[in-house]
């Protein structure tokens, strides 16, 4: 086991090296453009999408978490998205998003459907009310723009994803302040992680309040912190008593905005979350406490001599106490009886992107994942603390 963890960074580093010593050009695809573009104004509304398929290739079947449900080699028409933006003047602006999902079953998700509204008489006032992706870390929520084929562990775990509510954001000259309510504290059910483990879905919640204060000086970087709370019941079956409980969320976030010329993306991601009055695992029951989690996250994309081709690397570790995070151990998904304690998973994930003309993207992604715990689903229905996933991804956008 410890030599496969030292083999992992070894080959990101090997590839990354390749990829950078002879020279390098900006490849002219850079995520996190796709869909709504600030800037746009038109008399007719814009249309855009796009459809994403893979095949992958896994070590183990994982019931958790790692590559998306990917099982030994599986072919997937991933999902098709589809969304409309109508911007007529610099005031006022809304936006929709669709997409449609061929996971294990066709499904349709209304994923974003805002309007936004600049308030004349406040100088840097904007308001925006509907369903909206929430603005914490360094992680989009589209799988096209992000810098690696799959999610991270916090984006599908523990922050807040998207949520029905209300958002207010003030700008005074580098310093731009956020604040946000809505209906409770949603997670990425959209794209699979729905197994009945507390902690993986939506619980009842009351209303979610969280804001985000951030700076960029002369554009240089854009650095920021984020506090989310929100309160919810932990139900009975899932080793409550049905009382309320509160979830609160802290997140340090940091983009190198002025990138030398080798350099694509350098990003930075530190939290923590708590969650009171949680069932103590290994005490008599009913006894609750104070339980605990925290990561972080690393991101970097490299340019290489051809200017279709960068490669990205990243990294990322989560600790957690009493499963607040992960939930219970493989093989039981259907009650709390059996959460693991003290886990503490990390990965590594190395993407070549290739930009083929102007409408196709091509990735080639390598990912593991490794535990302190052996919480990974073997073939033969063993448990193992390390596990890899390779994917072919396509995109094509319009």
């Amino acid at each position: 086991m410890k030599g496969k963890i030292y083999i992992v960074p070894l080959i990101a580093v090997l590839m990354v090296f390749t990829a950078v010593s002879m020279g390098y050009a900006r490849s002219p695809y850079v995520p996190n453009y796709f869909s709504y573009d600030p800037d746009w104004k038109g008399d007719l509304p814009k249309f855009g999408g796009y459809v994403d398929t893979y095949l992958t290739y896994s070590q183990q079947y994982d019931g958790q978490y790692n590559g998306l449900d990917a099982r030994k080699a599986k072919f997937t028409l991933d999902r098709a998205e589809l969304y409309v933006q109508h911007r007529v003047n610099d005031w006022a602006d809304g936006y929709v998003e669709v997409s449609i999902t061929a996971f294990d079953k066709t499904e349709i998700n209304l994923d974003e459907a805002w309007l936004r509204v600049v308030i004349p008489w406040g100088n840097g006032l904007t308001l925006m009310g509907g369903v909206y992706d929430v603005p914490i870390g360094i992680g989009a929520n589209e799988n096209i723009d992000i810098w690696n084929w799959q999610f991270k562990m916090v984006n599908l775990l523990v922050a807040p994803w998207s949520i029905t509510g209300g958002r207010a954001e003030y700008e005074i000259g580098p310093v731009n302040i956020n604040f946000w309510i809505g209906n409770g504290w949603g997670y990425s059910e959209a794209y699979g992680v729905n197994a009945p483990n507390f902690g993986r879905d939506q619980p009842d919640t009351s209303m979610l309040y969280g804001g985000r204060i951030g700076v960029s000086p002369d554009e240089k970087f854009d650095v920021g912190v984020s506090c989310v709370w929100a309160n919810q019941k932990l139900p009975e079956d899932r080793g409550g008593t049905g009382s309320w409980q509160s979830r609160t969320m802290v997140d340090m976030d940091f983009r190198w905005l002025d990138l030398p010329d080798f350099l694509g993306a350098l990003d930075f991601e530190l939290w923590w979350m708590e969650l009171t009055d949680t069932p103590a695992i290994g005490s008599p029951p009913g006894s609750l406490q104070d339980a605990q989690a925290y990561g972080g996250v690393a991101q970097f994309n490299f340019n290489t001599p051809m200017d279709s081709l960068s490669v990205s690397l990243a990294y990322e570790f989560l600790h957690e106490e009493d499963g607040i995070v992960f939930g219970n151990a493989p093989g039981d998904l259907l009650s709390w009886s059996s959460p693991v304690p003290d886990q503490t998973r990390q990965s590594v994930e190395v993407t070549p992107l290739w930009a083929l003309g102007d409408h196709v993207i091509v990735d080639l992604s390598w990912r593991c994942d490794w535990s302190t715990k052996d919480v990974f689903v073997n073939h033969d229905d063993g448990l193992t603390d390390f596990a890899w996933v390779a994917a072919w991804e396509w995109y094509y956008y319009f």
